[in-house]
C-alpha cells in the first residue's frame, strides 16, 4: 500500500495548488451578484506529501516528497453558491524524502521534470456583505489519481468592489487527508501546501489555451 501512495502522490500532491472550498452559499447580496461568470485564474503552489502523516506539520517517517507548481485555471461561479474549476498543472518536485518502490528505499534526490497534469473540481462558496469569499471543494471531485481524492480544503479570498478580481490565499499552511474518492476514507497520507491564486472575469466562453 505505500508503496503504491508513494508513486502517485510524489506527483499528483503537487496538483493540490487549485483546491477551492467552501460551505454552503448564504443569501445573495450585492456582491454575491457581482461575481456569476467565469474567471481565468492563475497561482502557484508548494506542497509536502508525507505518506505517514504529519506532527506539528513536520512528516512523520521517512516517505515524503516535496514539489511546486502553477496553474492556469477558468473559474466559474453560479448565483446559487455552487461553482466548478478546470484547470492545468505545471508541476516539479524537489529533492527530500524517500519513496518506497519495490520493497526499496529510493531516495528523491533529484528534481523531477516538469509533469502537466490537468485538474478538476466542484466546489461551493459563501459571500459576505465585505466582500470576503469562502470555498470549499464538494467532497469526492478533486481527484488525484489512483482512485484517491482530496478532501475539503478551506480556503479564504477577497474580491474586488467591482467584482472583477478575486485573490485567494489560504494563510497558514493547509493540511489535508488524501481519501478514496468513493467512500472519503482517509488513506493514511496526508499532504501540507501553501497556495495564493490570483482570478480575473472574464468574457466568452473561457476556453483553456491548447497545451
Amino acid at each position: 500500500m505505500k508503496g503504491r501512495i508513494a508513486v502517485f502522490v510524489s506527483v499528483t500532491a503537487l496538483a493540490v495548488f487549485m483546491v477551492v472550498a467552501t460551505a454552503s452559499a448564504g443569501g445573495p447580496n450585492r456582491i454575491h451578484n457581482t461575481i456569476e461568470g467565469k474567471y481565468a485564474a492563475t497561482g502557484s503552489s508548494q506542497c509536502t506529501t508525507a505518506v505517514d502523516g504529519f506532527e506539528n506539520l513536520t512528516p512523520n517517517g521517512k516517505y515524503w516528497s516535496v514539489g511546486m507548481s502553477t496553474i492556469i485555471a477558468i473559474y466559474t461561479f453560479n448565483l446559487d453558491g455552487s461553482g466548478s474549476m478546470e484547470g492545468i498543472n505545471r508541476i516539479m518536485s524537489l529533492p527530500g524524502g524517500y519513496t518506497l518502490i519495490d520493497d526499496e528505499d529510493v531516495p528523491n534526490d533529484k528534481p523531477m521534470g516538469v509533469v502537466i497534469d490537468p485538474a478538476s473540481y466542484e466546489f461551493t462558496y459563501t459571500v459576505t456583505d465585505e466582500g470576503l469569499i469562502t470555498f470549499t471543494v464538494v467532497p469526492g471531485t478533486f481527484q488525484l489519481g489512483g482512485g484517491a481524492c482530496a478532501d475539503a480544503i478551506a480556503k479564504h479570498g477577497v474580491i474586488s468592489g467591482d467584482g472583477k478580481t478575486i485573490v485567494i490565499e489560504c494563510g497558514p499552511p493547509t493540511l489535508l487527508n488524501i481519501v478514496n474518492c468513493g467512500d472519503s476514507k482517509p488513506i493514511g497520507a496526508q499532504m501540507m501546501c501553501i497556495i495564493s491564486s490570483v482570478l480575473t472575469k472574464i468574457q466568452g466562453s473561457g476556453e483553456l489555451p491548447p497545451e
